[in-house]
């Protein structure tokens, strides 16, 4: 559909040489490409290695990305762009997904960098990795893939818009609640609304945005809840011109 993001998923596996005394990172890749606009996502496993429970934070040490483009971290729930920490705990002997959310500038390509650090909470032991993505015009996304397992914020057209956009949204069981929270780019939320009794599928929002609304860039952040209470959110921005 024309305008819609592309979302990246790799799943080629390898395990980072380096390995904690309690727990390991297995990532999918380190790199990925996609074409301007595209939100591009790297990442992998936390693997506890114990019997024990552990909680390990994930800490954004470098950001060093093009003019217009931010990142994400996500690690159960995805974070605001400006949040740079978050932790999880991780059941004995199991794992948990993680990952590096880059969204990129719509017209100009470019590259960007993130070193991540690993660390269980109240250790001294960590772990560090850089995180590459870049953008090309002619970037074929041969290993773009569309999970109907997971509950994807899959973007929104047209962008930029001028009065109303369309948020597309799946949803891989029926949710009790969808919450769209609206930011401007200091954090602070200017709207929010909620949808109840959401079917599984592909769902869309056709947002208008409200009069008092200057022209600029604003982060809107969609949160499904399942029927189970299960809780799963993603972030994206768009541009609204007056």
């Amino acid at each position: 559909m024309s305008g819609m993001k592309s979302t990246i998923f790799l799943i080629i596996i390898f395990t980072l040489p380096l390995c904690a005394q309690n727990f390991r990172v297995s990532v999918s890749d380190t790199t990925a490409e996609g074409k301007p606009g595209d939100e591009i996502i790297i990442g992998g496993y936390l693997v506890n290695l114990t019997s024990d429970s552990l909680t390990i934070q994930m800490i954004r040490e470098t950001n060093d990305l093009p003019e217009n483009w931010t990142s994400s971290l996500c690690l159960i729930l995805c974070c605001a762009p400006w949040v740079d920490r978050t932790s999880a705990t991780i059941p004995p002997r199991d794992s948990l997904e993680y990952s590096i959310h880059f969204n990129t500038d719509p017209v100009q390509p470019g590259r960007g960098e993130v070193r991540l650090i690993f660390q269980e909470v109240g250790a001294a032991v960590s772990m560090g990795q850089l995180y590459v993505a870049s953008t090309s015009p002619a970037s074929v996304l041969s290993t773009s893939k569309f999970s109907r397992d997971t509950f994807q914020l899959i973007g929104n057209y047209p962008n930029p818009f001028n009065g109303s956009t369309v948020i597309q949204f799946y949803c891989p069981e029926f949710g009790n609640m969808v919450k769209l929270r609206i930011y401007d780019l200091t954090g602070r939320i200017v709207e929010e609304q909620f949808a109840t009794d959401v079917p599984a599928g592909l769902n869309q929002i056709h947002y208008h945005v409200p009069g008092s609304f200057a022209s600029a860039t604003y982060w809107y952040q969609i949160t499904y809840v399942n029927a189970h209470g299960k809780r799963a959110c993603a972030f994206n921005r768009f541009v609204m011109l007056k």
